[in-house]
């Protein structure tokens, strides 16, 4: 590691005026010395450096800082005194493998072998100070320690040494590093690459689980803030309303907390970030106590749903989607409730396993060659699955976690845009008529699953993120437009369909989900819709092509330290633990290294206690696996339409 810490000190100054690398360097480096600060923390890692014959004390002295060492080697003395150094080990010494030769690969003689046993040994009051102090050796270390003259000379500390340099090295992925909870807030802080899998199942364990999911669990948890990802509740805002803090490097490379009450603008650009911001490296999330939810789903006429839009459609449950399937002009209602029900898988049907799965995946893609055929298709897979008539209900128990996602079945292009929620109506009537022909988009040849509809209602949000799409004075509808990709084939009608889609969401007011397909959106549009101007460090492909147009260039960003133009400050009053309060400005990420362990002086939350907490590593298996709980195997194969 210390090679390691060399090599990123010389490649930060060869390129210092290479502004975009530089900062690239500035921030892996950032990531390493969190860990490399780690091996402060444990005896062993210092140990395993002391008992090196070719390093011992000598090499700390000459690589490590005085105020690194003295309590490093402190650590490692209290290690053995506690566990060695007094201890009668029954342990036998092992021989050594090949010092039954001398250095010509010759046998030794017989009165050799004698004289290397009985050697005479000096008696040394403490082994661990007698051996780091002395002067390195070229031996290797297990040939040393092997060694019985040095098994006699160092009893004790010759365990000691076969304990730490045997130990077998481990590693453990990032995102499954142990999380630290606060129970009586129900808070975790975890890294920022975590799955929300991952996150999850970890939380299931401690009695926790998150409140809010979109359809999916797959993604990071940073990635599902950076993006304005929601679930559909109007008793729930977007999946940030639940982070209490972030962690965040910004391209200037510093380290900063951020949160309601320290550094407000910036934790309002960080929550929704689009990856411009910086690299937010720690989350603090708020939980709630793990449940089930009861769900059920029914089929419906459209006429029904927009009867009951601004009665008790999204309010009779905590949890409500609701499926438009505009050419059969029916819809299908999912409402679900916390319970203390036990688990109830769904009622298996002939079409919910692979042979279902299967039809309905060749019909789309026949539908590709012939469209007219798509209104047949839509009234024969979805009567099979829920019913021929309106009323069909299935229901299910399922844990939160898993209850609340959706299996995507097959690739896909996803449009979906925020728009007012009481313009719902509007917007499916237009659609609605559009598709079945009353106008003169007509053309488009199919809508493959039809549309997408969730809520949520960040109106009582206070602390809404700078880029939030959501409605900031009512509940948000999502009105999702999702195209199947049969057998990866793209629909011959996407273009269309989505233009015409987009141009109907600016005319209601709407604004596109960040992680979805929207096309047909200028720059200038997004500028007038969010009244901020992303440019920065971290900038990519996508926010030049989508968000900054043709203009950006690699050159762009230079000296800034924020993708979103909006000026942060630490405020050193708003911190008064930390040491050091640098200002994250507008200045060049060529700033020394040494004041990114200023701004690290608030600390990692994860890192003060990773040793002290340990924690198995979840096993993650294959994602593909599974979308939710109740995909289970059966005679036919494995059921993917028990849940829509």
């Amino acid at each position: 590691m210390d090679f390691l810490r060399s090599h990123y000190k010389a490649a930060s100054e060869k390129y210092k005026d290479n502004t975009q690398f530089h900062t690239a360097i500035i921030t892996s480096w950032y990531a390493f010395d969190k860990w490399y600060a780690a091996t402060d923390l444990t005896p062993v890692y210092t140990a395993a450096v002391l008992l090196q014959p070719q390093l011992r004390a000598t090499y700390l002295y000459q690589e490590w800082e005085e105020e690194w060492y003295i309590p490093a080697i402190e650590r490692a003395k209290q290690l053995w005194l506690n566990t060695y150094k007094d201890k009668k080990h029954t342990t036998k010494a092992l021989e050594p493998s090949q010092k039954t030769k001398n250095d010509n690969d010759r046998e030794l003689s017989e009165y050799q072998k004698w004289r290397q046993k009985h050697k005479v040994v000096k008696l040394i009051e403490d082994e661990f100070e007698d051996f780091i102090k002395s002067e390195p050796t070229e031996d290797l270390p297990l040939d040393y320690w092997l060694d019985p003259q040095q098994q006699r000379k160092y009893p004790n500390l010759y365990q000691m040494a076969l304990d730490i340099l045997s130990i077998c090295a481990i590693i453990l992925p990032f995102w499954q590093h142990p999380s630290i909870v606060d129970e009586e807030k129900k808070t975790l802080v975890v890294e920022g690459g975590i799955r929300l899998r991952d996150l999850n199942l970890r939380d299931n364990k401690m009695g926790l689980t998150m409140p809010n999911l979109g359809s999916i669990d797959e993604q990071s948890i940073v990635g599902a803030i950076a993006t304005a990802t929601h679930g559909s509740s109007t008793r729930h805002c977007l999946l940030s309303q639940s982070v209490r803090s972030l962690r965040i490097v910004l391209a200037n490379g510093s380290a900063v907390r951020c949160s309601a009450t320290q550094n407000e603008d910036l934790f309002r650009a960080a929550l929704v970030s689009l990856g411009a911001l910086g690299i937010i490296v720690e989350v603090e999330s708020e939980m709630i106590a793990a449940c089930n939810i009861e769900w059920d789903q029914s089929r419906h006429s459209l006429a029904y749903v927009l009867d009951r839009w601004d009665k008790d459609l999204w309010t009779t449950k905590e949890y409500t989607r609701v499926w438009w399937l505009p050419y059969m002009r029916r819809a299908i209602v999912w409402r679900a409730d916390k319970t203390d029900k036990p688990l109830r898988a769904p009622v298996n049907s002939w079409d919910g396993g692979s042979v279902g799965f299967y039809t309905y995946h060749v019909l789309l893609w026949l539908s590709n060659y012939v469209p007219r055929i798509l209104p047949a298709v839509e009234w024969f897979v979805f009567g099979m699955q829920y019913g021929f008539s309106n009323g069909a209900t299935t229901s299910a128990v399922e844990e939160l976690r898993t209850g609340l996602l959706m299996n995507c079945l097959y690739s896909q292009f996803v449009n979906e845009w925020a728009l007012p929620l009481h313009k719902g109506p509007e917007a499916i009537a237009r659609l609605s008529a559009w598709l079945n022909g009353d106008e003169a988009g007509s053309g488009i040849p199919f809508s493959s699953k039809g549309l997408y509809v969730r809520v949520s209602d960040t109106s009582p949000t206070s602390l809404r993120p700078l880029l939030d799409n959501t409605v900031a004075d009512g509940p948000t509808l999502y009105l999702n437009a999702t195209l199947y990709r049969p057998y990866n084939r793209d629909s011959p009608c996407r273009d269309l369909y989505y233009e015409a889609f987009e141009w109907l969401m600016k005319q209601l007011g709407g604004r596109p989900h960040w992680a979805k397909n929207f096309e047909f959106v200028s720059p200038a549009e997004l500028k007038d819709m969010y009244g901020a101007d992303p440019d920065g460090m971290f900038v990519g492909e996508w926010h030049r092509r989508t968000i900054l147009g043709a203009a950006a260039h690699d050159g762009r960003g230079r000296g800034r330290c924020s993708g979103v133009q909006t000026q942060v400050k630490a405020d050193a009053d708003k911190d008064k633990d930390k040491a050091v309060s640098p200002s994250i400005s507008t200045s060049s990420s060529g700033e020394s290294f040494d004041m990114l362990h200023g701004a690290e002086a608030d600390g990692s939350v994860l890192l003060s206690q990773l040793l002290e907490s340990a924690s198995t590593a979840v096993e993650r298996g294959d994602l593909r696996e599974e979308t939710h709980s109740s995909r289970v195997e059966g005679a036919t194969g494995v059921h993917v339409f028990n849940k829509m």
